[in-house]
């Protein structure tokens, strides 16, 4: 088997901080600090390079019979699961019971809210985030446990599997590698927000009252029975 490759634009972190140059954006910094999302986009461990290898390499799923969904793998010989409740815990998402799907049409007027403009079809990006999108802009929690969850049983079984969520599994597991070689997420550019105007070709939309309120309030709403 070809020996797997990490992806330099995954899983990055995220700097929530108000650089110079940087004024139109305080907002939705304001917006994602105090977020439900905050620790999972901002944690920044020391990312041993042999866990993830390790972990991808060794990577299968529990049997159902054997219980709930789970990822089983062999690091420096010693076995690890990881569970979907796990990532939620270990991300400090607290999404359970969040929402993973929303009818067609919640998502076409939800990316209307948004002020997103149609070009032949609104699911460039997919699915899954136009749906955490609309969660985020309207105070409901989507279930971003479950999804990140799927998305590595998904890769186990993808024939172009890639190393991923490297920043994610060393939060999850937690623990240091015989082999000390550390993998280093790439590091955002001073010039992000000057590069991020200069790209920018659409009217500005500004943040929703909803999310305005979020802001201020210190976090999304309470995960309650969804209203879809």
């Amino acid at each position: 088997m070809a020996a797997l490759k990490y992806k330099e634009e995954h899983n990055k972190v995220c700097y929530l901080v108000k650089l110079t140059g940087s004024d139109d954006y305080h907002q939705i910094i304001d917006f994602l600090s105090a977020s439900h999302i905050r620790y999972a986009l901002t944690a920044n461990p020391i990312i041993f390079d042999s866990l993830v290898k390790q972990f991808w390499s060794t990577a299968t799923l529990r049997a159902p019979e054997l219980g709930p969904p789970a990822i089983l793998a062999t690091i420096d010989n010693t076995s690890y699961t990881i569970s979907e409740e796990l990532v939620r815990s270990c991300l400090q998402l607290a999404d359970d019971g969040g929402v993973t799907n929303l009818p067609i049409s919640k998502i076409y007027s939800g990316m209307d809210a948004l002020g997103y403009v149609t070009e032949g079809s609104w699911d460039q990006f997919g699915s899954p985030i136009a749906i955490a999108l609309i969660c985020l802009s309207d105070g409901r929690r989507f279930n971003w446990s479950n999804y990140i969850f799927r998305g590595m049983v998904n890769n186990i079984k993808n024939a172009k599997k890639f190393l991923m969520y490297p920043r994610f599994l060393q939060t999850i597991l937690g623990i240091e590698t015989r082999a000390t070689k550390q993998y280093k997420v790439l590091v955002i550019s001073s010039k992000l927000f000057a590069n991020t105007r200069l790209n920018f070709a659409s009217n500005l939309m500004p943040l929703l009252p909803t999310m305005l309120l979020q802001a201020v309030s210190g976090g999304g709403a309470e995960v309650t029975a969804q209203d879809v």
